[in-house]
């Protein structure tokens, strides 16, 4: 009766080991990242400047339930669903320029050392 109950334990243990490793590797990190995502767009608010699953990038002018809308341009606002917007960003100066597009924000060029 102990031999036999050693081999079934001996062909079960594999199995349950692939389904833990399955577990950690792929599902776990699957419902952290949804559960970041719902977190996040529960925080949307006016200001925000987000990204879309598109990969538009606006300012968030006005959130309800379902939908944001985000101006992309100077007078030019799109209605997103908001399970679209992907990301939120901070980048303050890409921000005043988006607001007023006369402030011109110049762009960082690296000089190669063999220009110089």
């Amino acid at each position: 009766m102990g031999n036999n109950l050693y081999a079934i334990l001996n062909q079960i243990f594999p199995l349950i080991m692939v389904a833990l490793v399955l577990y950690f590797v792929a599902l776990r990190p699957q419902q952290q990242k949804i559960k970041r995502h719902q977190e996040l767009l529960k925080a949307l608010k006016r200001g925000d400047r987000v990204v879309t699953s598109g990969g538009l990038v606006g300012i968030i002018d006005r959130v309800t339930e379902g939908e944001a809308h985000v101006t992309v341009a100077p007078n030019v606002i799109v209605t997103v669903l908001k399970p679209m917007i992907t990301e939120v960003l901070s980048d303050h100066k890409k921000h005043e320029a988006l607001e007023d597009p006369a402030k011109e924000v110049p762009l960082k060029s690296k000089k190669s050392k063999a220009a110089e």
